[in-house]
């Protein structure tokens, strides 16, 4: 199941013949999604049409394998930042019978981005989304940048990540 666009995630929740046409799969999609705009973004992000939007078309055009992972995933948290990367903390999990080590995600998203044109915006949400979904840590690998706009451009946005990759480094 691959959900195309922002297009069509308006519809599915503005429409109701739209909704009731879905797979249950899809339906599970849509509320993965809405949940995780809704529970792991902080900051002015929440109230910036452009990133949100960008985010919802990402988040609804992954393949299932990465959908799933980074949808699923409680601990990955997107804010705003001087500059657009992921990064992760290690921490520790105490349950009754062993100690789970396990790693928060933080996506930052620079604020130049709300200038920038939709495609490229697309492109860097695809882009830092990769790190987290490779489990990239700061700087690591070496050519981790390189992996994530592969990545991305294996989910399908080529064309995104190319634009991005076209436009003026803006801080």
């Amino acid at each position: 199941m691959r959900m195309m666009n922002i297009d069509w995630w308006n519809a599915a929740w503005s429409d109701s013949k739209v909704y009731e046409s879905l797979s249950e799969e899809q339906k599970t999609r849509l509320v993965e999604v809405e949940d995780f705009l809704g529970n792991n973004c902080l900051g002015w992000i929440k109230g910036s049409e452009k990133i949100r939007q960008a985010l919802t078309e990402v988040l609804c055009r992954l393949p299932n394998e990465a959908g799933d992972v980074l949808l699923c995933n409680s601990d990955i948290v997107v804010i705003d930042g001087s500059t657009s990367c992921a990064w992760s903390w290690q921490y520790v999990c105490p349950t009754p019978n062993n100690i789970l080590e396990k790693w928060l995600y933080i996506v930052a998203f620079r604020a130049a981005l709300r200038d920038m044109p939709y495609k490229a915006v697309v492109g860097e949400v695809a882009h830092e989304l990769a790190h987290v979904f490779l489990e990239h840590r700061l700087y690591e690998p070496e050519d981790s940048q390189e992996q994530a706009d592969a990545t991305a451009r294996q989910w399908g946005f080529q064309e995104e990540i190319d634009f991005l990759n076209a436009q003026p480094r803006m801080v």
